[in-house]
């Protein structure tokens, strides 16, 4: 039994034999309570019939996935059921309701969980805040048409509870509920009218009454004619009377104004436009506008429609012939989906258009929202596509086939753009040298345009980069699969703008925040015209930009990096001169500084006494593609001048200049007066031995010299010491002269100088001296310590 119980959630018997619940009292009486339901989990309450006098009214909350129903009996003679759900508008769930028709022999059928198997419902209201249905008998099924109640049911879509309003009403003729602004803040209220005609509410003309017997409505008539609907347009309107109560005729809620009329009034010369300011709709309903377009006059027509952005929302439709709808197929522009949420809504047709044709067309506006909508809408006839937009002049051919607008500049000599002049170029702000940005807001849809400045005959010969880049934000993020807003770029003239579907280059913008280049070299760029473009996609939402536009000099290399890695790239100005060139580093050379200065090993001539000293020819070699900017590597010199080393000791290098010496050899100075001698050396100074060789400014201390004795520092000696030194040098050179003599003898042999003359003796005499001290027959002096630097400048005058 428990079990059994669960089954049917606590409202019912369970029978196991079908294993389907017998809910308690599911068809209440008013004021009384009872269940529905596979498992008898739906509440249903019994309600009286409602009528427009008394409609019912009913409200209360729902938890995610609650159902709750209403039962109810029908009129017999009833017509028509208007039925209309609402929800607060910061209500964030989705209430909907289902309307099942109920007989007990001919349709015994119970509401349940599952959303199909009724007879009508309405399932907006998550979008919509106020939902309405509207149900002719006429347009049932005959057991529906015949049932003896109704089930009404609201459902919380979802997870996520909700509140809910729900109105209903029977009528004979065409009724339908409307929820009306009290004027103050968010304070509204439902109402209902039958045939249009509101009680206490707003009454839509052209409004009318009811004819009980019949079920129709006898419209009023309202300005300009008396209604008439449009014939029959092939089964799209009038195959069934659900089709003209939806246009809102049947009700009395839809009138056509005839703006052909209004246009018809205007004076020669004077705009022709026609204007309906103020222009009022409840939730549901159509208004309707004629036009008339002629062949020998109309070449463009435009449509406007600027609705109240704090009432509800409005669509506008376009169709030639006869009234259109908002059923794809139903209607000719606009080509796509409209929200009825824009502000703003325009169509357009112009001679030569695919859709364009002479004759009778029928604007539609429809109030799509829970509110009520507020509009205004003109209508304007042009000679020229938009009168060229006060910025030109409308040019007609002779046979009147053909026109054009021929656009006047703006302010700086650029021409106004498109076909009827509206659009201009935007103004670059200077930011720096040769870059130029712009910061603006597109709305959807639209393009702002850029005219790219042009290239001098001198920059189109450097190696110039041209660089257009832009980046977008917006509000909301931008998904994969939507059309990405676009920066173009189109070559021609000034007056040839880019479009997303005429460009020379393009380059999509896919992430926000991102910034996108498009670039031209100069032989690109030059010599031609160059506008620029950015596209924000359909949407409604605008799009922040930002356009930059720069001049960039790219310098040759023949590496990835600057310069080939050998210098640095000038490009800081287009003013100077040496603009995207490279400034080669030391041993570099070529525009791209990727060869060496010089071959490895190689040298050059300077012009004789250039550099290396007096008489020199310098030479400068290449070492690591360098070649030193002062100095010599190697010299040749003119006599006199020679060659001579730099530095000193362990720094001592190859000859690399020419001196010129002031001096040949060494001079023997005497002073008669002092009696003294010296050498003063001709030599270089101290400070560059190698340099020109010049006499000393005072002598030699080792070569000074006296007449009586050898000068030294003991001035003191006495006389006694003196005359010893004398004595036994005198004493000295007797005994040697002895020794030679005797040994020259004694070598030579007696006999050798036996018969010989003086002269004769004494020439073998000095033989035999110098074989004593030279050892042989040749003379050679003795060992001096200099002899090795030179004999003469370091003579032993000793």
């Amino acid at each position: 039994a428990a079990s059994a119980d669960d089954e049917c959630s606590g409202h019912g018997t369970y029978d196991s034999s079908s294993s389907k619940c017998a809910c308690d009292d599911p068809t209440p009486a008013p004021g009384a309570t009872g269940w529905v339901g596979d498992a008898c989990e739906i509440e249903t309450v019994g309600v009286a019939t409602p009528t427009i006098a008394a409609p019912l009214v009913q409200s209360g909350t729902l938890e995610g996935g609650q159902w709750r129903c209403y039962f109810l009996a029908v009129d017999p003679g009833w017509n028509h059921l208007a039925v209309s759900l609402s929800h607060a508008e910061d209500d964030r769930g989705d209430p909907d309701v289902h309307g099942a028709f109920f007989d007990a022999a001919a349709r015994p059928s119970f509401p349940r969980t599952r959303t199909d198997g009724y007879d009508f419902r309405e399932v907006s209201s998550a979008s919509h805040a106020f939902v309405d249905v509207s149900v002719a008998r006429a347009d049932l099924d005959a057991d529906a048409a015949d049932a003896a109640s109704l089930f009404l049911c609201a459902q919380a879509y979802g997870d996520v509870a909700t509140t809910y309003e729900l109105h209903a009403a029977f009528s004979k003729c065409p009724t339908s509920f409307a929820l009306e602004n009290l004027g103050s803040g968010d304070e509204h209220s439902v109402t209902i009218s039958e045939c249009s005609t509101a009680s206490g509410g707003t009454t839509s003309e052209p409004a009318g009454t009811c004819d009980a017997a019949s079920g129709a409505c006898a419209c009023a008539a309202y300005d300009d004619h008396t209604f008439q609907a449009p014939e029959d347009g092939g089964g799209d309107y009038f195959a069934s009377s659900y089709y003209s109560e939806r246009l809102g005729f049947g009700a009395c809620a839809a009138r056509i104004d005839f703006a052909f009329k209004e246009i018809a009034n205007v004076q020669p010369g004077a705009s022709r436009v026609a204007s309906y300011a103020n222009q009022t709709l409840l939730p549901g309903q159509w208004r309707f506008y004629e036009l008339a377009v002629n062949a020998a006059t109309d070449h463009q027509v435009v449509i406007s429609l600027s609705r109240d952005p704090n009432a509800g929302a409005a669509e506008m439709y376009l169709r030639h012939d006869t009234v259109p709808t908002n059923h794809w197929g139903h209607y000719d522009l606009p080509d796509d989906y409209v929200s009825g949420n824009e502000q703003t809504q325009e169509l357009v047709i112009t001679e030569g258009d695919s859709v364009f044709e002479f004759g009778t067309w029928y604007v539609g506006v429809f109030a799509s929202a829970g509110r009520a909508a507020t509009f205004d809408v003109d209508f304007a006839y042009y000679d020229c596509p938009r009168n060229c937009s006060d910025r030109g002049t409308c040019v007609v051919s002779n046979d009147g086939a053909e026109r054009h607008c021929a656009c006047d500049s703006d302010g700086n000599g650029n021409p106004y753009l498109k076909e009827d002049c509206s659009e201009e170029f935007s103004q670059w702000n200077e930011a720096a040298s040769d870059t130029f940005e712009v910061n603006g807001t597109l709305s959807s849809s639209e393009y702002d345009y850029f005219a790219l400045p042009s290239m001098d005959a001198r920059e189109s010969r450097r190696q110039i980069e041209v660089v257009l880049s832009a980046s977008f934000t917006k509000e909301h993020a931008v998904y994969d699969w939507e059309e990405k807003p676009a920066l173009l770029l189109k070559r021609g003239g000034r007056a040839d703008f880019p479009s997303i579907s005429n460009y020379t280059f393009k380059t999509t913008l896919e992430r926000a925040g991102e910034s996108y280049e498009i670039q031209l070299c100069a032989s690109q760029f030059a010599g031609a015209t160059w506008n620029a473009a950015v596209y924000n996609p359909g949407g409604v939402e605008p799009m922040a930009f930002a356009v930059s536009f720069t001049k960039r000099g790219v310098c040759p290399s023949a590496t990835a990096e600057e310069c080939s890695g050998h210098g640095t790239c000038r490009s800081e100005s287009l003013a100077d001169p040496n603009f995207a060139t490279c400034a080669c580093d030391d041993g570099w050379t070529a525009s791209d500084c990727n060869f060496p200065s010089c071959p490895e090993g190689s040298y050059v001539a300077l012009p004789p006494g250039a550099d290396g000293g007096p008489g020199a020819t310098c030479f400068r070699g290449c070492q690591g593609g360098k070649r030193r900017s002062s100095g010599c590597d190697a010299v040749v010199c003119a006599p006199p001048a020679r060659a001579a080393a730099s530095g000193s000791g362990s720094a001592t290098s190859a000859p690399t200049r020419c001196v010129l010496d002031e001096c040949e050899r060494d001079f023997f100075k005497v002073d008669e007066d002092k009696g003294e001698s010296c050498v003063v050396r001709c030599a270089a100074d101290a400070s560059d031995p190698h340099g020109p060789r010049r006499l000393q400014a005072a002598c030699d201390p080792e070569t000074v010299r006296s007449s009586a004795r050898e000068i030294d520092d003991d001035e003191d000696d006495d006389e006694e010491e003196w005359a010893y030194d004398v004595f036994a040098t005198i004493a000295t050179i007797v005994v040697v002269v002895g020794v030679v003599v005797g040994v020259a003898y004694a070598r030579g042999g007696g006999d050798a100088f036996a018969g010989a003359s003086v002269g004769e003796k004494l020439a073998g005499c000095w033989r035999s001296v110098r074989g004593v001290f030279g050892g042989g027959d040749s003379w050679e002096r003795r060992r001096d310590p200099y002899e090795d630097v030179d004999a003469f400048e370091r003579a032993d005058f000793d």
